[in-house]
């Protein structure tokens, strides 16, 4: 036989349970702040100097691209490049320099 006790102590653990679930499956805004995206310089050519006004992400993936090309070129990797511009040029925007 079990004791009033016991059961009292059960209902309530359910209904702590039932809240935690609750809590935890509730959905809740996700709130962002809009931050401005920073624009860099980058380099074409140093002598003459050619800059182009670009983000800072692909500021980083070309000084890398730079890097890591110095050695050896796929053909492969040029061609890739080449249909990425082709589907992505009409997307492309002018950019200012932000100080």
């Amino acid at each position: 036989m079990t004791k009033q006790s016991d059961i009292v102590r059960h209902t309530v653990s359910l209904q702590k349970l039932a809240r935690n679930i609750k809590s935890a499956t509730e959905t809740k805004p996700r709130t962002r702040t809009a931050k401005p995206r920073v624009t860099q310089r980058h380099h074409i050519s140093y002598d003459p100097e050619i800059t182009a006004t670009i983000y800072k992400g692909e500021h980083e993936i070309l000084s890398k691209m730079n890097m890591y090309t110095k050695k050896n070129l796929s053909r492969g990797f040029i061609r890739c490049l080449k249909t990425f511009i082709a589907l992505h040029e009409d997307r492309a925007t002018e950019l200012e320099l932000e100080v």
